[in-house]
């Protein structure tokens, strides 16, 4: 009757209770990833922007490059270097290589919305 109603009753709000407990923990570990995902993600985010302009940087004043001309006696016996001129950095590929950053630091702002 009446108690064995209250009984299984006390049983299944026992059994709802430790689901609730379990749900809670399992959210609150579920969310500490998440903000260190979050967390990673700024910092990598972070990183590939210094990188880019880094990069600029060097692209842009690799592009304004001057040679000095010293003289050693090595230079005297030798034909040169084997080039001319001032390394400018490849100009066509920086510009692959910074689009390609773009693309990276994208993919790290992603997690952060």
């Amino acid at each position: 009757g009446l108690d064995t109603t209250i009984s299984q009753l006390t049983t299944s709000l026992a059994d709802l209770r430790s689901t609730l407990n379990q749900t809670e923990v399992l959210r609150a570990t579920e969310k500490a990833e998440n903000l260190q995902t979050i967390k990673t993600a700024k910092e990598g985010a972070s990183a590939v922007e210094e990188a880019i302009k880094i990069l600029k940087i060097f692209y842009s004043q690799a592009a304004k490059a001057t040679v000095l001309v010293q003289a050693s006696p090595v230079s005297q016996d030798s034909t040169g270097p084997g080039f001319e001129g001032a390394y400018t950095g490849n100009q066509d590929g920086s510009v692959g290589v910074v689009k390609m950053l773009e693309v990276v630091k994208w993919d790290w702002k992603l997690p952060q919305e």
